[in-house]
């Protein structure tokens, strides 16, 4: 089967473009009661058009100019609020918002980036009680195995790396679940082999029985080995320019 560019799997009758949207609607529950958002590292635009749509005041950044280009082309409706951006130098005033997303992007942060100079750009951008929600690959014995047979590499950061960064900053975790049982690998994400036919009748059930699936497993504490995704939503207990404990 023939590999489609990446960004246009968000276009069409891509099974991805559902998956994408799924992963979306996840995020946005963790942001009830937040108003300005950041998404952090938001590729190629969808979730910051989908906060967008969903009535909150998203911005999207990514330090891939090209990127940026695209996912302007890609959802016009959003493209006064995407801009090329590195995360170790956020061009925005302290406190400016209430919530910050990285969605599959903590561990670009965490491999390829100074981690510590992006968080303390998002700590400082952050108003005091804002939330952070983190949606990431969960590089387990799954996940490494299907990269390795598509001969995919990629960075990696842990739940548990994930979860200790945290709580060494002085973050509390309010939540923490794992999900994707099977739809990310069939829709072969952005570079992965498409293995569901151009069939949209059939995504709603699919999704439906990997929300169901996935749900199950991550409460049965299977998650950290079977789901390819871990979600971690923490409040910073220390505003900025507070004293940190250590």
């Amino acid at each position: 089967m023939k590999i489609a560019s990446p960004w246009k799997r968000l276009q069409g009758n891509h099974f991805w473009r559902a998956v994408d949207r799924e992963h979306n609607r996840i995020i946005i529950e963790q942001l009830a009661g937040c108003t300005h958002i950041l998404d952090l590292g938001c590729g190629y635009g969808s979730l910051t058009a989908a906060l967008q749509q969903a009535g909150f005041q998203a911005v999207g950044v990514d330090a891939d100019a090209e990127q940026i280009a695209q996912a302007r082309a890609l959802f016009p409706e959003a493209a006064n609020a995407l801009f090329p951006m590195d995360a170790a130098r956020l061009e925005f005033p302290d406190q400016r918002f209430d919530a910050i997303v990285l969605r599959d992007t903590l561990h670009h942060l965490w491999e390829e980036a100074d981690t510590e100079q992006a968080f303390s750009e998002i700590e400082r951008i952050l108003r005091p009680g804002g939330r952070l929600v983190i949606f990431d690959p969960n590089p387990n014995f799954v996940v490494r195995t299907a990269r390795r047979l598509i001969a995919h590499q990629d960075a990696e950061c842990t739940f548990q790396q994930a979860r200790t960064w945290l709580e060494q900053r002085d973050w509390k975790i309010q939540r923490q679940f794992f999900t994707e049982l099977f739809a990310l690998p069939l829709s072969g994400g952005y570079v992965g082999l498409e293995l569901v036919p151009a069939w949209p009748a059939l995504y709603p059930p699919l999704i439906a029985a990997n929300r169901i699936l996935s749900s199950a497993l991550s409460r049965w504490g299977l998650g950290p080995h079977l789901l390819w995704r871990y979600v971690l939503t923490a409040v910073r207990q220390t505003s900025f320019g507070a004293s940190r404990t250590t």
